[in-house]
Formats: C-alpha cells, structure tokens, sequence
C-alpha cells in the first residue's frame, strides 16, 4: 500500500515503538510496533486488545534518524507529509525525549506477527 493508504487506514496513537531496521543496501526500514488493535475500525470485543505488528517500507528514500531497539516509545501522532512520506512523533517516556521519525518509501506493507498463542 502507499504511505497515504496506510495513515488513511490505520490509527497508531497510544500504540508503542519498539524497534528500527534500517538496511540501506536493500532500500528497506522495517518498524517494530507493539500495536492497538482496540484502536482500530472494526474492532471486536473477542479479538486481542493489542500485538506485535512490522510495518516494512520498501523503496525508501529518506531514513529515520534513529535505529536500533528502543524502550517501547509511545506514539503520538503520524501524518502524511506527501504521498510517499510518513511521519510519526514518539515520546521516550524514560526521558520525556520526543523523536520524529520521517521515511520517504515508495510502499508499505503491514505484517502482523504470530502471538503464539494458540
């Protein structure tokens, strides 16, 4: 999906930033989130509440600054700058530090990892 059809169809405030990849040589960022699913449209009592989601850019022109494992940043807003880039601000609530995180990507995929709970 583009960047517009990912801010257009998912809600990321309150949910928590825990990781950054970045591999340049592939053009790649992948975003570890510890996502809030009860945020979403079409949630439902029965499902969880909240899980582990990867958003993968793909064709990325423009990195985030930071990288790396994080302590669980808390989201607190995403914006479509332009059509092919996202911003999202995050709070380190450890150091009351906010951090915006630009990327500039041709697409987006969302990955919803396996809670292993069956």
């Amino acid at each position: 999906m583009t960047i517009n059809e990912l801010q257009n169809k998912y809600y990321f405030h309150d949910s928590l930033l825990d990781e950054v990849i970045i591999d340049k040589q592939h053009a790649t960022v992948s975003l570890r989130i510890d996502f809030c699913f009860w945020a979403q449209n079409g949630y439902k009592d029965e499902d969880p509440e909240t899980g582990m989601i990867v958003l993968s850019f793909t064709g990325v022109k423009k990195y985030p600054e930071i990288e790396g494992e994080l302590d669980s940043y808390s989201i607190l807003k995403t914006s479509c700058l332009q059509d092919d880039t996202w911003l999202m601000v995050t709070l380190d609530d450890e150091t009351d530090t906010c951090y915006e995180l630009s990327i500039s990507a041709d697409k987006v995929t969302v990955i919803v990892e396996d809670s292993g709970n069956d």
